[in-house]
């Protein structure tokens, strides 16, 4: 089921990649907002959708983490990878909707630090991948 669920998630960030749905996303919010009188907090819905998504994120590692809890030898790296991720996706998001954000998701060294994130995230991921593939061979 983590596996799974795991797949899902990333074949679904792999088509927002490529496809921008992001953009489809805010356009549909912008009208929604509009329409609805939000659109005059202006910056304000930004950061509390931010904040939002933040927390969402968390909860839902917190929760997958406990589930884990009597396992976590062999799922900690995913659990690792997905917090890179998350990170990664909220940064972005972040930086979509013109939120400012701490000094960490700015370019550091000429490599940008969100790009980094998403790279390690990915890599932890395969890596655990890797180690249950082998760690299920060898029962």
């Amino acid at each position: 089921m983590v596996w799974g669920g795991l797949a899902f998630g990333l074949l679904f960030l792999g088509i927002n990649k490529q496809l921008d749905l992001q953009s489809l996303f805010t356009a549909v919010v912008k009208i929604v907002a509009y329409e609805q009188g939000w659109y005059a907090l202006g910056q304000r819905a930004q950061v509390y959708f931010i904040l939002v998504m933040g927390l969402v994120s968390l909860v839902l590692l917190a929760s997958l983490a406990w589930q884990m809890r009597h396992q976590w030898r062999r799922y900690w790296l995913i659990i690792l990878g997905l917090l890179f991720l998350a990170r990664f996706i909220i940064v972005r998001a972040a930086s979509f909707y013109a939120v400012p954000l701490p000094e960490l998701s700015r370019f550091t060294g000429g490599i940008k630090v969100t790009w980094l994130l998403e790279i390690l995230g990915s890599f932890l991921i395969a890596v655990a991948a890797i180690y249950n593939i082998r760690f299920k061979n060898t029962r």
